[in-house]
């Protein structure tokens, strides 16, 4: 078998099959689906790096890495590079992978953004080798690391945190931060999702509630003049001051509504270092959902009643 042939575009169906069926085995839902890098419409760019090893011709390095565009396979041939004593030498994963970074048969660059839990050395016989032994070991790695990061209660520790261990949804937010098109809240939004993926629960908590009640003026400056605002609103706005306006005319906002958006800011007073990393991070998700909500309910039907009004 023609080796290189066999790490190609075709395979990326059967590798992502075995990703999700793995998933379904941990019973991932929607929101953790957020701890794994290849989940839902995620994408991932494969490395499979042949190397030489003690005579065999199917030995691997592969990973993966984030990919902002397509699921696609990178295949390097390095057997002349590690046709040595050396490597063969080389007992860990991370120490073969830096080998053939130092022989330059990839950039810094990508290895600085592998999925650790996908690294591996492994010794390929076929397609479904792959697709079962090595998904299945990368699943269960994203699994138990962000495990036992999310069972820690929150820790003072330096900023940033360097390792990425949960992967938040991008593709439905960038297109709701290109409809909203403020800088300021694009820039403050940003660094909730900075936060999120490294897990600072605290820092991402607050910055949401700082965002929703950015977006709440957002959307009542579509339905009302600057004066009038200003009169309703004065100069230190509340959460309650935003929801009551917004049950007035033209939104009318219902009350179990107006509840809602009230939960919103209790969860995000409720995040604390003595929470553990999962109700932290459930917490936070309930703040990017409410986001996303008041996105959907509230901001883009003003966005229509401020082009009506024009």
């Amino acid at each position: 078998m023609n080796q290189s042939n066999l790490w190609n575009s075709g395979l990326i169906p059967f590798l992502k099959q075995s990703y999700e069926k793995r998933l379904d085995f941990f019973n991932v839902d929607q929101h953790d689906a957020s701890r794994f890098i290849w989940a839902g419409d995620k994408h991932v760019q494969i490395f499979a790096i042949h190397v030489s090893y003690k005579e065999s011709n199917s030995a691997y390095i592969v990973f993966a890495r984030p990919s902002e565009e397509s699921d696609t396979i990178v295949y390097k041939d390095a057997r002349n590079s590690t046709l040595n004593y050396e490597f063969e030498q080389l007992v860990r994963d991370s120490e073969r992978l830096a080998y053939v970074i130092n022989k330059n048969v990839i950039p810094q660059r990508i290895a600085d953004t592998i999925e650790p839990a996908s690294l591996e050395m492994h010794f390929v016989s076929s397609r479904d080798a792959i697709s079962h032994e090595w998904i299945s070991r990368w699943v269960s790695n994203e699994y138990n690391q962000s495990r036992d990061l999310l069972e820690q209660r929150n820790q003072i520790t330096p900023f940033p945190l360097s390792n990425q261990k949960i992967f938040v949804e991008r593709l439905q937010f960038d297109k709701m931060v290109a409809a909203i098109n403020n800088d300021q809240f694009t820039d403050e939004f940003n660094q909730c999702l900075i936060a999120y993926n490294d897990g600072y629960w605290f820092l991402c908590s607050v910055g949401l509630g700082t965002c929703i009640e950015h977006l709440l003026l957002l959307t009542l400056q579509n339905c009302h003049s600057e004066t009038e605002l200003q009169k309703q609103l004065g100069w230190d706005p509340t959460g309650t001051k935003y929801t009551s306006l917004m049950m007035k005319p033209p939104i009318k906002m219902s009350i179990r509504q107006a509840k809602y958006i009230r939960l919103l800011f209790a969860a995000r007073n409720s995040v604390d270092h003595h929470n553990t990393g999962y109700t932290s991070k459930n917490l936070c998700d309930i703040l990017l959902d409410g986001v996303a909500n008041i996105f959907n309910d509230y901001f883009q039907p003003s966005m229509t009643d401020s082009k009506a009004q024009k």
